[in-house]
């Protein structure tokens, strides 16, 4: 879940705060086969570290009110969440506008869109929700660097201008610093709420599959697996 950094309401870091505690993580995990997510990175990603997650905030409604008040933000304002059309993404919306009414907002209005009009019809929005299967670090340069994949319309360079550096860097040891530097500049700056990690069930049928392999991210590999579709 990000902020669209064009609306001048959510360039006050306290706001971003409140807005990130405001949410149940945990409850939205229930709604289906999912995972708390704590860091902007998924778990089989490169240059995931779990370590990350320090720099997040957790559940604290009540935090979030004290932020909001201190920010003298107008919580009777529209605030517009924007999802892909989906009944996944309905759901989850549900839960997160009754958060957030739970800390003071009044008008939140859900608003759907088709996957593929992100890129171009994404102007009307305070709040989006989306998601993303990033195999390595990479990403985070392009997602909050210039060009049109940085959905947030996030307006800093210093994001993309550490992955740049990370991808040139030949010491292992420092290219991991600046990869946990820039994941921790998206977490304690709340430029970004990172919500769920979809939980993927492999099943195989042992009476037709055989010698199949798991990663270690939990997914099968069937390059060296044995087959037999004989009738039973």
């Amino acid at each position: 879940m990000g902020f669209n950094f064009q609306r001048q309401r959510w360039h006050d870091l306290r706001v971003r705060l409140a807005i990130a505690m405001a949410i149940d993580k945990e409850s939205l995990a229930a709604q289906g086969l999912f995972a708390v997510a704590e860091t902007p990175l998924a778990p089989e990603s490169i240059g995931y570290d779990a370590s990350v997650a320090k720099f997040g905030y957790g559940y604290d409604p009540q935090r979030s009110r004290e932020l909001l008040s201190a920010a003298g933000f107008d919580v009777a304002s529209e605030i517009v969440l924007l999802i892909p059309e989906s009944r996944t993404y309905r759901d989850l919306a549900a839960d997160i506008r009754q958060k957030l009414m739970a800390i003071g907002f009044s008008q939140i209005r859900i608003r759907e869109i088709p996957r593929e009009d992100l890129l171009t019809q994404r102007q009307d929005f305070d709040l989006l929700i989306f998601d993303y299967a990033w195999g390595d670090y990479t990403a985070l340069g392009i997602f909050l660097g210039a060009g049109p994949r940085n959905l947030l319309n996030y307006p800093e360079g210093d994001v993309a201008d550490l992955i740049a550096l990370a991808r040139m860097q030949a010491d292992e040891n420092a290219r991991r610093d600046m990869i946990l530097e820039a994941q921790k500049i998206v977490l304690s700056e709340a430029i970004w709420q990172p919500l769920l990690v979809r939980r993927i069930i492999f099943a195989v049928d042992g009476r037709c599959v055989s010698g199949e392999r798991s990663t270690p991210s939990g997914e099968l590999i069937f390059w060296d697996a044995n087959t037999d579709f004989s009738p039973f």
